[in-house]
């Protein structure tokens, strides 16, 4: 039994054990708020939404970064598909600071995946007031007054996206339609080519951290009105605004002054405004106007080239007092037809700085804007793109655009027909009357050499090995997801004279398969040898062997040869190796296919060296597929 004083001094070492363990841990609870706003972004690029709702409610303070933890919350919310909840949080954090870049962004995203393009170009809009210079920022204003049909803005605001160094393959997509738009299509192909180029499959990748894919062209869900509501709707004073007058209105001017044809109506002169408003004009001439330019004290704001002619602008850009806001209309020719102009005196404005890019908040809120950037949508993409270079006549181009789109969408029948047409234009290549071919013709001393699978880096590399010991050329029908994922060994095989071939791009059994199931994986792999060799494929094994006279029908419509073989190795692989390879070669005669694995099923690398080398000794040539057929 512990005496008294045992008692107190176990009493007092548990005690300090107790303060050498808990207060580190209460200092590892007093979360610095940037860094958990900062992993929680990190568990978003990762995809790992529900981690980055945990780690954001460990954020205990509610007042901690209260802008910043909404925008980064809205971020989250959009990374998991909940639009109206990220709307929420970014409306919120506007409510507070009405020039948070990142809200802004986040909200304009939003209006714009439920096609309220109007609220989003006010949104998109005050943004580019907010940041003059940021390149995503014009690549989205781009964006949007394509949606809107401002051709000739969009152009302009694309191309100074391009000149602030975005590269995107948003932007890129987003050009392309704006020049088709303008009647350029070899500049929309060639802006389309480098999104296609940039997009390095036809279905996203792994590590994409993009949340959102925007298609080129959208129904439009709002009204016009919408542009007016946004300041009220984001808890600003909303500047009262002159009624729009009819055309036939007479204007109060000056006795014996003539007309005025261009005037601004909205906002009313000598006015005082703040916030976001909208700067309106009429025109009553009857010369064609072709743009339209907005300036604020000798400054270029904007420039519109349809009806109605408004433009939007923050007044908090400009210092407080008075101000000289000017309108001018242009023809074609680019010679001014009219202008009008007012005073207006700006209140509680200020003149606002580019963001601090060292500071971590405004790291952390173009954290958020890069890991939410935009990707096209990948299927009006490649459609678009194969019919411009079929507008074009250029068929091979039309051709491999059409096909990732029919892969993305199987069931277009539209891009499947002019595929069929195409393909029948280009001529069919087929290396039989059927395109059905089991072994090559007799009377040559020719073979060949076929592999299934891979391509595999534990063995692709041997059976190349031991093919260039006798010259010998072989077949392999590759799968497409071992092509994405082993490049260099498919490019490899090519180098060295060999023949990449069509096995689908997953390897299932075609005939448990649709109809669109089967061109998706016929498709994709045939787009996946193309992107990573620039070759085209006319050659294909269904997996296992499986197929029937739907899969037939379809290969056929897609310009393929089905290969089959005349002698399989697997069907001796119970033998031992030695017995295995005589077996074979017992079977082999001019013409004869061989049916091998780029891998170890019907262990190949134990007999490959055998067969190859009394081949070699009989005197055969081992060629592909392709020239066992052509008699080369």
């Amino acid at each position: 039994m512990f005496s008294s004083f045992s008692r107190w001094a176990l009493l007092a070492v548990m005690l300090v054990v107790f303060s050498a363990v808990a207060l580190p841990l209460r200092a590892a609870q007093a979360l610095d708020p940037l860094d958990v706003l900062d992993r929680t972004l990190g568990l978003v690029a990762q995809g790992d939404v529900e981690g980055a709702r945990t780690t954001l409610a460990s954020l205990a303070d509610p007042e901690a970064g209260d802008v910043l933890r909404l925008t980064t919350h809205g971020t989250l919310e959009m990374a998991a598909g909940q639009y109206a909840e990220a709307s929420a949080r970014f409306r919120a954090a506007l409510g507070a600071d009405p020039q948070n870049l990142a809200a802004l962004w986040g909200l304009s995203l939003c209006l714009l995946q439920r096609a309220h393009v109007y609220e989003a170009a006010a949104c998109v809009g005050r943004a580019a007031v907010v940041a003059p210079g940021n390149a995503r920022v014009k690549a989205l204003q781009a964006y949007v007054q394509l949606q809107l049909g401002q051709l000739t803005d969009a152009a302009i605001t694309g191309k100074a996206a391009l000149d602030c160094g975005e590269k995107s393959p948003f932007l890129m997509a987003t050009l392309a339609q704006i020049h088709y738009k303008l009647g350029y299509p070899q500049k929309a192909v060639e802006f389309s080519g480098f999104a296609a180029k940039y997009l390095s499959a036809v279905t996203p990748q792994t590590g994409d951290v993009s949340v959102l894919r925007l298609p080129l062209t959208m129904t439009i869900a709002d009204t016009p009105e919408a542009l007016s509501t946004l300041s009220e709707s984001l808890g600003q004073a909303k500047t009262p605004e002159a009624p729009v007058l009819p055309l036939d209105t007479p204007v109060d001017v000056k006795p014996n002054a003539p007309p005025m044809r261009f005037q601004i109506v909205s906002p009313a002169r000598e006015s005082v405004v703040k916030g976001l408003l909208r700067v309106q004009a009429i025109y009553r001439g009857r010369r064609e106007i072709s743009f339209v330019v907005f300036q604020v004290d000798g400054v270029l704001r904007g420039m519109v080239t349809e009806l109605p002619y408004h433009f939007l602008w923050d007044a908090a850009s400009t210092t407080p007092g008075p101000h000289r806001l000017v309108v001018r209309a242009y023809d074609a020719h680019g010679l001014l037809t009219d202008e009008d102009a007012i005073n207006i005196t700006s209140a509680g404005g200020k003149l606002l700085e580019a963001p601090d890019t060292t500071n971590a908040v405004a790291a952390l809120q173009a954290r958020m804007m890069a890991l939410t950037m935009p990707s096209p949508a990948l299927l009006p993409l490649f459609t678009s793109l194969g019919m411009w270079h079929l507008e074009l006549k250029e068929y091979p181009q039309a051709v491999s655009a059409l096909e990732k789109s029919a892969a993305l969408d199987p069931t277009n029948d539209k891009v499947l027909q002019t595929l069929g047409k195409l393909y029948t234009q280009s001529g069919l290549h087929a290396l039989s009357t059927t395109g059905e071919i089991t072994r090559g013709p007799i009377g040559m001393k020719r073979v060949a050499v076929t592999f299934d699978d891979g391509p595999n880096p534990l063995y692709t590399p041997a059976i190349m090995e031991e093919l260039a010991k006798y010259e010998a050329h072989a077949t392999f029908f590759v799968v497409g997801k071992m092509v994405r994922q082993y490049p260099d060994l498919a490019l490899d095989l090519l180098a060295n004279g060999h023949e990449l071939a069509n096995h689908t791009y997953n390897h299932p059994n075609l005939t448990k398969l649709s109809q669109p199931e089967i061109i998706r994986e016929v498709l994709l792999n045939r787009s996946a040898i193309k992107e990573v060799t620039g070759r085209d494929t006319y050659l294909f094994r269904p997996p296992g062997g499986n197929i029937d006279e739907d899969v037939t029908r379809q290969l056929r419509a897609l310009d393929y040869n089905i290969i089959y073989w005349s002698i399989n190795v697997a069907d001796f692989k119970k033998s031992p190796p030695p017995e295995q390879a005589a077996l074979v070669l017992a079977k082999v005669q001019d013409g004869s296919i061989l049916l091998m694995h780029n891998g170890p099923i019907d262990g190949t690398m134990n007999i490959l060296p055998t067969i190859l080398a009394e081949l070699h000794r009989r005197g055969y040539a081992i060629v592909t597929v392709s020239d066992l057929m052509k008699g080369r």
